[in-house]
């Protein structure tokens, strides 16, 4: 049930990103072609596309953490075998979850901070257009959680390739 709801929220950042690399393309093209036409763009239209970046770059790293795609110490694991190569994964999925929760909570506090302010020309607050770090940092941050439970697993079966990851 759990592996569903899962499975459909992924899905879901799919689409979101999706929609949204598409405003960006339409809005940063649009822009360019005013400039270029009428040598002026939309005021807007730097802030909008901006504003998206940061989305599509959180809901993206999600999508990546979930794949295990991010720069890790693959040539080190494959070189190692058995229960050295799972200790190896172990300390580096520590780290990472050390390293997002420390982000999770500092994005916190950055949106916090900046939720009364508005932006400028769509007058859309910071906070809105921030509180995607902490939400992206805490869905990776439970990512990596069961990344490390299924390497303990690991661990204790035997080393490499002992229990299936997910």
């Amino acid at each position: 049930m759990l592996e569903k709801m899962y499975a459909a929220f992924l899905r879901l950042v799919k689409v979101i990103i999706a929609i949204t690399f598409a405003m960006l393309i339409v809005i940063v093209f649009g822009n360019v072609v005013g400039r270029l036409l009428f040598h002026t763009g939309f005021a807007w239209g730097d802030e909008a596309s901006r504003f998206l970046f940061v989305w599509d770059t959180f809901l993206a790293s999600i999508l990546v953490n979930d794949t295990y795609g991010q720069m890790g110490l693959d040539y080190l694991v494959q070189r190692l075998s058995g229960r050295k190569s799972t200790s190896v994964k172990i300390i580096g999925t520590s780290f990472v979850i050390i390293i997002l929760a420390v982000l999770t909570v500092g994005s916190v506090e950055v949106v916090m901070a900046n939720w009364k302010w508005e932006s400028s020309a769509l007058q859309i607050r910071y906070g809105y257009v921030y509180g995607m770090i902490p939400v992206s940092c805490f869905v990776m941050l439970m990512q990596s959680v069961v990344r490390l439970k299924h390497c303990v697993k690991e661990y204790l079966a035997g080393g490499k390739g002992a229990v299936k990851e997910s």
